[in-house]
């Protein structure tokens, strides 16, 4: 997947000494796949994940997302719940989409997935596109539903009223 960034992006780049060396591949419609053995990055993480990296690995899959509109943007707020501490030799996989653009606001969720698909995190965020924007607004695609694949709009709050920096962690 071509998204932008070069060989020293944090999220992808192959050439970050602190990367996180994601593997994406673009899904359908405005969604992606990522995948990362946090043990296997740079960042020597053991034991168990720390809220910080997956909240990291969530952050820059969605950021990358970015790669599929013709715009580049920036991070405005990020909500993220944790359910479970993978260890780090356990492979993780993000599913991350847009899922509604409104004015210059990429509202997007990500739900992150361990070895059997056990639920590890979920999140949602806002981004700031540095361009203009047709509206979009996709449903069926990751949401705030625990990782639930929905016909049925999201019920996180809509992007214009998400409040910057909201963290939780269970």
């Amino acid at each position: 997947m071509t998204t932008g960034h070069d060989g020293g992006c944090f999220g992808c780049g192959s050439d970050n000494p602190i990367g996180l060396k994601l593997r994406c591949t673009a899904g359908p419609g405005l969604s992606l796949r990522a995948s990362v053995v946090p043990a296997a990055t740079n960042l020597r993480c053991i034991g168990p994940v720390p809220f910080g990296i997956i909240s990291a690995i969530l952050e820059e899959s969605m950021g990358l997302l970015g790669g599929l509109v013709p715009t580049s943007m920036h991070v405005e707020h990020l909500s993220i719940d944790c359910d479970h501490f993978p260890h780090a030799e356990q492979e993780l996989t993000v599913e991350a989409a847009i899922d509604e653009i409104v004015g210059d606001r990429i509202c997007t969720s990500a739900v992150a997935r361990s070895v059997g698909g056990r639920l590890v995190a979920t999140a949602t965020g806002t981004y700031v596109a540095e361009g203009a924007l047709r509206p979009v607004r996709l449903f069926g695609s990751c949401n705030n539903q625990k990782g639930a694949r929905a016909a049925e709009p999201p019920t996180a709050a809509p992007c214009a009223e998400r409040r910057p920096y909201e963290w939780s962690h269970r």
